[in-house]
């Protein structure tokens, strides 16, 4: 399990309770278990960032195989990368929404008088 505790906040001189986030194991799936993901990334990230609150996405190395023993510089990723990126998966995402609606769709059609 991996637990992350974000700074606590101050509003209106009250301390609120401390938030804990957590994400169990995938025991059924391990090649899709998020946890085992997020240790093998921490794998593959200098000794300098590892324990570090203030950054997870970092950039990667310019030139690295799979063999490399590290494939992530110390550097964060900027907040405009990170808005490029999430961009094109949302995109994508919303093209593969569309197309199993339609291919739902097309299935429903086709089957409609085999009763």
């Amino acid at each position: 399990m991996i637990r992350y505790y974000p700074p606590s906040t101050t509003i209106h001189g009250m301390e609120e309770q401390q938030l804990i986030y957590e994400q169990a194991e995938n025991y059924d799936d391990p090649l899709r278990c998020p946890v085992k993901l997020f240790e093998f990334y921490l794998t593959k990230c200098p000794e300098s960032v590892k324990c570090r609150q203030d950054v997870l996405y970092l950039l990667p190395e310019a030139t690295c195989v799979p063999e490399s023993p590290l494939w992530f510089s110390s550097q964060p990723l900027s907040a405009s990368t990170m808005d490029h990126m999430l961009t094109r998966i949302k995109t994508v995402r919303d093209v593969n929404d569309i197309h199993l609606s339609m291919s739902q769709t097309s299935f429903d059609n086709n089957n409609q008088g085999r009763s």
